[in-house]
């Protein structure tokens, strides 16, 4: 790429950009896996096993948990697929590349800016290193992108947001659709939307900035060239999210609202982000929606007000300035998405869905920072400190709100205390209080969850694992079913009704509720454990013994699995067969005190005495720790 700068200008803002983020975003490199983390990435047996791969392409976001969704985003999983296989499951690295990957945004945002405030022509001249450089720092601080950035699995709009400016900045390197630029333009936009489908919008940006940039320049046909291939690449993402979903946004959310409901509250939505952009404050993980009914209330009115003042801002500009129009456009365009209630999740308002636009915003700052000192010279230092002042006001509170996300504790304690009347949010608390050991203050926590939402199947399916924790067997059941009442296909309920049959001596039910839990869950490995448990007790070790092996198949060296083959062989006599898979379970997972138990056992049935205590000795010593 060729920049109208130095290269040694180029080095500085690099390097800028790159310590600014690294100094507002540090201290959330040590953060650790929160929310959605846990079974997307923890949970997540595809980003484990390349072998997955077809799946992730071939299927919904959140198929490898068994649930429907409304997303395609493969390439979500692959990036943590790589992380997974160049980090582990360590979140320092997860973290880290979500803060290059910040950076690499903040960057693109640079040269955008820069490239089109170098296209102004003053009567005065005036650098646009400058405003660009201030509007990058602003977006690389911005306290509205801690969410995105903070958060692992906020992943996809980072990814998305760097592919979709990546891409439009290729499109204004190209001169042809020949060129190299614009062929990995058109690249760049479909990995954009293998991450996130917000970036089916980059056709209308690249559309909006031809029309108030280039109408005299570039002849209709190559126009229509140029657009063609965009959409040509929406088609074919069409078709395999069409081929995969069945439908665009197959769930509908929100069903207690009418159509007229869905259309009247897109005005409250869209003023609070555009509030969120110029205030960022009570920042919150879990917005509630208060729908509106009617427009004519004060919220109604006042979100109406302020769209109309936003477009006729944009017609004002399409006429006097079309940088200022082109960032207006930049903030509305990308938003459009995630003003349609009805295909979004629970959280109809998040912090994140801001990640994109608010590039806007910053370019809407850069290009007044640039024309007042093109005109107003005298104001280069009063806008200077200024901007600083607001940098560093930014920063303080973005580094200040990633201390929120440090754990599942801090960030639902802070949401619950936001947004008190979330179901989700109390839900979250208590599995967060349920983590650390605290049932009781879980329960109250589910309780109150279910007291605002009585057909949170999730809430009631851990109500049921903290009764079961504090040995309230029946409590927990009587949950489990509740939950299965309102979601019949939850297979990780079944799962735990099973256990709960089985610790009631009901082992029957119990392989009931597990051969349930495998035909919604087929790849669910623990599970076959389950049932391999249950059959035994049942005294049918074949049986047991086959699930065990599908166990295996599904999770190969896994130590609980190769634990219980070795346990059932040594039941049966096979003491020579229990000591090869209490070898693997070992090879694995070597610190695990009760494998040298086993161990210990089967060496002293066969009459291998030292051996024996030798691996008690090294039990006792693991479990002594």
């Amino acid at each position: 790429m060729k920049f109208g700068f130095s290269k040694s200008r180029e080095g500085i803002t690099i390097i800028i950009l790159t310590i600014v983020s690294f100094a507002v975003f540090g201290n959330a490199l040590f953060n650790g896996f929160v929310y959605d983390d846990h079974f997307q990435i923890l949970d997540n047996e595809w980003i484990k096993d390349a072998k997955y791969i077809p799946k992730i392409f071939s299927t919904n976001v959140w198929e490898f948990e068994g649930e429907v969704s409304n997303y395609y985003r493969p390439l979500m999983h692959l990036s943590y697929m790589a992380c997974y296989y160049i980090f582990g499951i360590e979140p320092f690295g997860f973290h880290l590349v979500n803060v290059f990957f910040h950076i690499g945004v903040s960057l693109l945002l640079f040269f955008i800016i820069y490239r089109m405030l170098e296209g102004i022509i003053t009567p005065y001249p005036a650098s646009p290193f400058l405003p660009a450089l201030a509007g990058a720092v602003l977006y690389a601080v911005h306290p509205v992108h801690t969410e995105a950035v903070t958060w692992v699995a906020g992943i996809p709009e980072l990814s998305f947001s760097f592919f979709y400016l990546l891409s439009f900045y290729l499109y204004l390197s190209a001169t042809a659709v020949k060129d190299l630029s614009f062929l990995l333009s058109l690249l760049s936009f479909f990995l954009a939307i293998l991450c996130k489908e917000t970036a089916l919008t980059l056709p209308l940006i690249i559309v909006c900035y031809d029309f108030s940039f280039r109408r005299n320049k570039l002849i209709f046909s190559d126009f229509l060239k140029r657009y063609l291939l965009f959409f040509m690449v929406c088609g074919t993402y069409l078709v395999l999210r069409f081929s995969v979903l069945g439908n665009f946004a197959p769930l509908k959310r929100h069903s207690n609202l009418s159509v007229y409901e869905y259309f009247i509250n897109i005005f409250p939505l869209f003023s609070k982000y555009l509030k969120k952009l110029i205030f960022p404050a009570n920042l919150n993980a879990f917005h509630v929606l208060h729908p509106i009914s009617a427009l004519m209330t004060v919220k109604g009115i006042v979100s109406i007000v302020i769209f109309l003042l936003f477009v006729i801002s944009m017609f004002i500009s399409l006429k006097k300035n079309k940088e200022i129009f082109f960032a207006l456009n930049l903030i509305a365009l990308p938003l459009i998405p995630v003003l349609y209630i009805p295909a979004l999740g629970e959280n109809t308002f998040s912090d994140r869905y801001l990640y994109l636009p608010s590039a806007g915003f910053v370019m809407l700052l850069s290009i007044m920072f640039f024309w007042l000192n093109a005109y107003k010279a005298k104001c280069f230092n009063f806008i200077s400190v200024s901007f600083l002042i607001v940098i560093c006001f930014y920063a303080f509170n973005t580094i200040e709100r990633n201390k929120v996300w440090e754990n599942d504790f801090s960030l639902w304690k802070d949401t619950v205390k936001k947004s008190p009347d979330s179901a989700f949010a109390l839900n979250e608390l208590g599995i967060a209080y349920a983590g650390k050991g605290m049932f009781d203050d879980a329960i109250k926590r589910y309780v109150a969850a279910l007291k605002i939402n009585p057909d949170f199947a999730r809430a009631h399916n851990n109500l049921g694992m903290a009764y079961m924790a504090g040995g309230q067997i029946d409590k927990a059941i009587e949950h489990y079913n509740e939950a299965l009442k309102i979601s019949p296909n939850f297979s990780k309920v079944h799962n735990n009704l099973g256990i709960a049959y089985e610790k009631k001596g009901m082992t029957d039910e119990a392989i009931d509720e597990f051969k349930k839990t495998l035909d919604l869950d087929p790849d669910g490995y623990e599970f076959y454990i389950n049932l391999g448990n249950a059959y035994n007790k049942k005294r049918l070790p074949q049986k047991a013994m086959e699930s065990y092996q599908k166990a295996l198949e599904l999770k190969p060296g896994n130590s609980d699995v190769c634990m219980h083959i070795g346990i059932l062989y040594g039941e049966s006599g096979q003491l020579d067969n229990a000591i090869e898979y209490f070898e693997k379970a070992l090879a694995s997972n070597p610190s695990d005190p009760i494998i040298y138990f086993n161990m210990s056992n089967a060496y002293k049935l066969k009459g291998l005495v030292n051996k024996a205590e030798e691996y008690m000795a090294k039990g006792r010593s693991l479990s002594e720790r």
